[in-house]
Formats: structure tokens, C-alpha cells, sequence
């Protein structure tokens, strides 16, 4: 047990600097040239960057997480 918590903290940080970088080379210069304001160009980036992509890491992790429980079940029965 202690090697899949290990495992699937490790992939989510991996996920979240993939993100991250993801976020810097596509995202925040799509709002950049979407949004005309500072203020509204650093609060969507703020938004997509601290919230968005984080919960969609972990609904990513969560998933794999429910498919390996359901492939280990399945071998027991």
C-alpha cells in the first residue's frame, strides 16, 4: 500500500509541473491575447493556474486510482 501512495503522489506532481508548463507555453499567452486588461489577464491566469488545472490533475489521479481498484477486484472474484 505504501508503494501505490508513493507512486500516485509522485504522478501527481509530475502531472502538476507538466501543467505548468503546459499553462506557460499555451494557456497564458492565449489569455494574454484574449484579455485587454492586466487585472483580468492575471486573475484568469491566477484562476486557471491555482485552481483549474490542479483539480483536473487530481480528477486525473482519482481515475486511475478507481481503475486499478477495479482491475485488482476483478482478479480477486
Amino acid at each position: 500500500m505504501k508503494n501505490i501512495v508513493i507512486k500516485y503522489t509522485l504522478l501527481l506532481m509530475g502531472l502538476l509541473i507538466i501543467s505548468v508548463f503546459i499553462h506557460y507555453g499555451t494557456i497564458f499567452p492565449l489569455i494574454e491575447m484574449i484579455c485587454k486588461s492586466a487585472i483580468c489577464c492575471n486573475f484568469f491566469n491566477a484562476m486557471t493556474l491555482m485552481i483549474g488545472e490542479p483539480v483536473i490533475c487530481i480528477i486525473i489521479i482519482v481515475f486511475l486510482i478507481n481503475h486499478k481498484e477495479k482491475q485488482y477486484y476483478d482478479s480477486i472474484s
